[in-house]
Parts: structure tokens; C-alpha cells; sequence
């Protein structure tokens, strides 16, 4: 036996090849692409019907089949929306497929639209829900279009307006109310203090997580920078332990907590 190598004319015949095998594996590649669908079966029977027939498909069928021409003009007019995704294209037993999404027929795509929408979901959500599973070309404007015009999603919408946002008590000097949290990076803790007014960060590596720690290195940048008036902080162990509410008693300042301290300093960066 002759083995060819890259340079070489010693090719492969088709007696050499094994159809038995290539067919075998074709049929698994058919069914593993199929069964992965979350699609029901009845459904799939569905698309591939309506596939069949619908006159779009059939042509991009046989495009993808035979090769798509050189350039976009060449291309036959029905399916020149789908010019830009043809690297993408496939078809696996009578379903075409954009990678792994299935490309709905038109007649069917009303109903997939309603399908989408039913539990009344905003436009991003029912966005994603479509995209991980079907495609076609301008679907999302489409998508846009049927939440937009969707009567229930109106009324409740109108029923249940933005709250109002409420503006937070602005300090008027610095170190006059600060926040306080910890964080982790690069597997060591630290502890973080900001100002309000300035937008001061001091920053403090430290030896364990107790509320001890936290309470003597606040002491220490206290001592530095003046007691503040309010402190600000999450619920955490460190900061509603009772070591560190007489820290706020024997200090003199007002313990406020909020679950998004640390997005706050964020902000002052």
C-alpha cells in the first residue's frame, strides 16, 4: 500500500474510500445535530414540511448545495438576505440551519413570533429565547415589532411606572460620611474606606477577615483622617458584629447599612 503524502500524485481512488463507513458516519452526525434541537419532533416534521414547499428555502437549498456564486449580485434576489451568513448555512435532513439555529420557513414564522412572546417577555429576553434556538433574516426587528405592539405588555407597563430616583443626603465637607467594605484580589482580602465628598480611597491589606481587624485598621485610618459623622457599610459579619457597634458607640459616629456599598465606591473610581 502506497501512502500519499502532501506533494505527492499517489492519490486516493474511490475503490480506497469506504462509503459504508462515510455514509454511517453522516447518519450520526444527522442524528446527534437532530436530537440536540429543542425542538419536538412533531414540530421538526413541521419545518421540514413546510420547508419542502416554501419556495425561498428551496432555493437556498439548492444554492447551498451547489455553491453560492462570487459575489452578491449573482445572487438569486429571494435569498439575498441570507448572503452575508453563508459560510453559516447548512442542511442536515431537510432542515436548514444558520450554525446550530433552525431557519423557520416564512408560513411559519407568525406563529413562531406569538410562540416567542407568549409568557409576555421584554424585548432583550424574548430576543435571547429566539436566537437560542431558530433564525431568519431580520428577526429581531420583527421581534421588536410584536412586543412593542403587544397590548398586555402596554397595560401593565402603564400600570406599573419607574420609581422615582431618590437622591441620597450630600455631604458637605470632606471625611464628613464615608463607606466601607471588603474585597478580595488575587486570593488576599483587603479592606476599602471612601469618601463621600472627595472621593478619597484608602485601600488596606488584611490579615484575617474578624471584625477586630477591620475595627483596629478603621481606628488607624480614622486617626489619620478625622472620625467621620456616618459610615457607611454592607451587612456583613465584620460590620454587624458587637465588637464593631461599640467601635460606633465609643466613636461617636452613625452606623448606616446597604447592600450596595461596593458598588457605590466603584462609582468613585
Amino acid at each position: 500500500m502506497i501512502i500519499a503524502d502532501t506533494l505527492s500524485r499517489a492519490y486516493l481512488t474511490d475503490d480506497d474510500v469506504d462509503s459504508s463507513k462515510m455514509n454511517e458516519e453522516l447518519e450520526c452526525y444527522v442524528h446527534t445535530v437532530t436530537s440536540r434541537m429543542p425542538v419536538s419532533e412533531e414540530r421538526l416534521e413541521q419545518i421540514k414540511k413546510e420547508t419542502a414547499i416554501d419556495q425561498t428555502m428551496k432555493t437556498l437549498f439548492s444554492t447551498i448545495r451547489r455553491g453560492w456564486p462570487e459575489t452578491r449580485k449573482q445572487t438569486p434576489c429571494e435569498i439575498q438576505d441570507y448572503w452575508n451568513y453563508r459560510d453559516e448555512l447548512s442542511e442536515v435532513d431537510g432542515i436548514l440551519l444558520k450554525q446550530d439555529k433552525i431557519i423557520i420557513p416564512l408560513s411559519m414564522r407568525g406563529k413562531m413570533l406569538e410562540r416567542i412572546h407568549e409568557s409576555h417577555m421584554g424585548i432583550e429576553k424574548s430576543k435571547r429565547r429566539a436566537r437560542d434556538i431558530m433564525f431568519w433574516p431580520r428577526m429581531n426587528e420583527q421581534i421588536e415589532a410584536v412586543v412593542s405592539k403587544c397590548q398586555t405588555c402596554q397595560e401593565y407597563q402603564m400600570s406599573n411606572p419607574k420609581e422615582p430616583m431618590v437622591q441620597g443626603t450630600i455631604p458637605s465637607r470632606p471625611w464628613e460620611m464615608v463607606a466601607t467594605d471588603l474585597f478580595q484580589w488575587e486570593q488576599n482580602n483587603y479592606l476599602v474606606v471612601a469618601d463621600y465628598y472627595s472621593r478619597y480611597i484608602e485601600v488596606v491589606k488584611l490579615e484575617n477577615t474578624t471584625s477586630r481587624t477591620v475595627v483596629n485598621h478603621m481606628k488607624s485610618i480614622f486617626a489619620r483622617h478625622g472620625i467621620p459623622s456616618v459610615v457607611r457599610s454592607d451587612n456583613g459579619p465584620q460590620y454587624t458584629a458587637t465588637e464593631y457597634k461599640q467601635f460606633a458607640q465609643k466613636w461617636n459616629f452613625e452606623h448606616q447599612t446597604s447592600k450596595s456599598i461596593l458598588s457605590e465606591i466603584k462609582r468613585f473610581g
